[in-house]
């Protein structure tokens, strides 16, 4: 890990010859990210990075479209974690239960796609965990996009329990399925507005 963001090299857990010592350091990284601070970024991660730069192109020109445009596939329900989140409808500072201005940030918010037709996914307890996903109509090119980082964050997800990163303080856990039967697995695309006049500095971008 480097500095007080935990950033945590993977790449190891990707080699077939890997050795022991260093899967158990790559899990023990993880498992203090996790029990401190509770979030970590990677590298070594194996994303190619022609994948990520389409997906930066792409979002750029969905939250350059005209904000009418945007609405057109707005989030139905503050509950349900799909589509687009204008400026000022999120204040992120709640979940420490502070009361602060609306966020300055707009957002694009994708779920689980391709899911089965069954009842766990489509049923009325699938709400709002597998509610569907709203895609806009341009760019055309984001669909795909996101399709495909979301296959590649999905392969990363799964060599580390593979590897018993997850299984430091448990020998019962285990990886079962892909990305698309997790309820909680979402992709937040994020674009920070400028601040009109003088504002507080909790307002900047995110207020928590």
């Amino acid at each position: 890990m480097s500095g007080d963001f935990p950033v945590i090299d993977i790449a190891a857990v990707r080699q077939p010859q890997v050795s022991a010592a260093a899967r158990l350091e790559i899990a023990r990284q993880v498992a203090s990210a996790c029990e401190e601070i509770g979030f970590f970024a990677v590298t070594g991660h194996g994303v190619p990075g022609a994948v990520i730069a389409d997906l930066v192109a792409q979002s750029y020109a969905f939250f350059d479209l005209p904000r009418a445009e945007k609405l057109a596939v707005r989030r139905p329900r503050p509950e349900q974690n799909r589509g687009y989140i204008a400026p000022g409808e999120e204040r992120l500072a709640r979940l420490r239960g502070d009361e602060t201005p609306p966020d300055l940030k707009e957002l694009y918010t994708i779920g689980p796609f391709d899911t089965p037709e069954t009842p766990y996914f489509t049923g009325p307890a699938a709400y709002p965990s597998f509610a569907p996903n709203l895609w806009p109509a341009r760019p055309v090119g984001l669909r795909p996009a996101l399709q495909a980082y979301w296959h590649g964050l999905d392969r990363v997800a799964h060599s580390l329990p593979k590897h018993s990163i997850w299984r430091l303080n448990s020998s019962k856990t285990k990886s079962t399925g892909t990305s698309a039967s997790c309820a909680s697995c979402i992709i937040r695309l994020r674009r920070s507005r400028p601040c009109p006049g003088n504002c507080a500095p909790e307002r900047i971008a995110t207020s928590a």
